[in-house]
């Protein structure tokens, strides 16, 4: 074996680690550490680790796994534990850890970052004051593997797997344990109680077809599982009722396809879903992160009673964060986001995307949307964005456009950092079509609280009802 400056760079880090472990530092200042238990998952021999990062787990070597863009670690906590990060490429001066309001506990030290962690927490590190070269950490809750694999597709952990398309017929889910890795996409079609679960990944690779889709289907069930993907939507759940995701994950990095179709890989498509809980949710994406359409092409259905809780967002370069639209030609209404974070929104150009974004372009009507508790840490373009308008967006085979409708929209405790072009809002005219009964209780801009337009930041405001509290 040939020794490399990097091999020895590798050798240093892991040996500092290892000393500073048995000496008990990086504990949180003023803490005595009471750790819970970490579950390791072993990949296989031609995973090839990153050449980036390392990371320690109650002292346990993980392995990161590298893509194009951000790297990521996996594993299972039972309980409090206690992450060790070092980097191969450069000396950490400094760290943030987002989403920043869910106040992660951490430190810089010695040139390694210290961060505790509990089960579902989903973490980026960024190093240096750079977003570029990003470190997700992910901690699972310990997994529990069904005892009885009879109704699973299942795949054992420590393997990789080329599976190309998964079909599910009623009754049977995809189950993939944590430290394996299944090539391919999962699909299905009128069933009943389908899903996909484990700790492990599931990865699209270059892959043209949707990498998880659901059509007209009966009791969903995600959990747990990463999802890699880079061409076409990653995640469509369609003409669908009783969807259940926590701990759902998804990293879709960017795909240079000569026709400009790397843009349209979303995280997660509802469309004509009703009656669904999405928690502990994380959408990394170059387009939208969380959406909610309820037409487009051939599908489409009323889309009603969902509810998003601690969703986490970075929506790079395209897309919007959480996006109610365009293609809303069937009626959009009882939906609820709840303790959400966009860490990262767009960033190209001014368009019509913000980290929450409610573009009715179609014909049908959005009410009785809540949103408590957001905190929009980066919009690079708009913070919020709401609007009735004509796109060139497909809304439905065989559908005429005509102007939709949008009221009963409520924002309580929101938080938004500085943007580039503030708050938009704007309706299709001043009577029917109008923006309707929108209003804001405790809005801040910046950290300070907000009671009008102007302080709001709206530098669109047109045929638009809004109040502030």
């Amino acid at each position: 074996m040939i020794i490399t400056l990097r091999h020895l760079t590798a050798i240093a880090v892991s040996a500092s680690l290892l000393i500073s472990c048995r000496n008990g530092e990086g504990s949180a200042p003023g803490q005595k550490e009471s750790l819970g238990t970490v579950e390791t998952y072993v990949y296989a021999a031609s995973v090839i680790p990153s050449v980036r990062y390392s990371v320690k787990v109650n002292g346990e070597n993980q392995t990161v796994i590298s893509t194009t863009e951000p790297d990521f670690c996996v594993f299972g906590a039972g309980g409090k534990v206690k992450v060790e990060i070092a980097s191969y490429e450069e000396h950490i001066k400094s760290a943030v850890v987002r989403p920043l309001n869910k106040n992660p506990e951490y430190e810089v030290e010695n040139d390694r970052i210290t961060l505790y962690m509990q089960p579902y927490d989903r973490f980026v590190v960024e190093i240096n004051g750079s977003e570029d070269g990003a470190l997700f950490v992910f901690a699972n809750p310990v997994e529990q593997k069904p005892a009885d694999r009879s109704n699973y597709k299942y795949f054992e952990t420590g393997k990789v797997y080329d599976a190309g398309q998964i079909s599910l017929a009623s009754g049977q889910k995809v189950y993939i344990e944590g430290g394996a890795i299944v090539k391919g996409a999962v699909s299905c079609t009128g069933q009943k109680n389908v899903g996909l679960e484990g700790c492990g990944i599931l990865d699209n690779g270059d892959g043209d077809q949707k990498t998880v889709f659901f059509n007209k289907c009966d009791g969903i069930s995600l959990k747990n599982v990463l999802v890699r993907n880079r061409n076409a939507w990653t995640t469509f759940i369609a003409d669908s009722q009783n969807l259940e995701a926590d701990g759902y994950k998804v990293i879709a990095t960017f795909s240079d396809k000569a026709d400009g179709s790397g843009n349209e890989n979303d995280a997660f498509d509802l469309m004509g879903v009703a009656h669904a809980r999405i928690k502990h949710g994380f959408s990394y994406c170059h387009d939208d992160a969380f959406c909610i359409k309820s037409r487009k092409w051939t599908y489409g259905a009323e889309t009603h009673d969902i509810v998003f809780e601690d969703c986490i967002a970075w929506n790079h370069g395209s897309g919007n964060s959480f996006e109610i639209g365009y293609e809303l030609q069937e009626n959009v209404y009882d939906i609820h986001f709840k303790d959400i974070f966009s860490i990262h929104s767009a960033g190209r150009a001014e368009y019509r995307r913000g980290a929450i974004g409610i573009h009715n372009g179609a014909g049908g009507k959005i009410s009785d949307i809540s949103y408590e508790n957001v905190w929009l840490e980066d919009p690079k373009e708009y913070g919020i964005y709401m609007t009735i308008i004509q796109s060139n967006y497909n809304i439905g085979n065989d559908v005429t456009w005509a102007p939709g409708y949008m009221e009963n929209i409520s924002f309580k405790n929101v938080h938004i950092g500085k943007t580039a072009y503030g708050n938009f809002a704007k309706g299709y005219d001043s009577a029917t079509h109008a923006l309707k009964n929108i209003r804001f209780e405790d809005l801040f801009i910046e950290g300070k609280k907000a009671v009008n337009a102007t302080e709001a930041g709206f530098k669109t405001l047109t045929n638009a009802d809004i109040s502030f509290k």
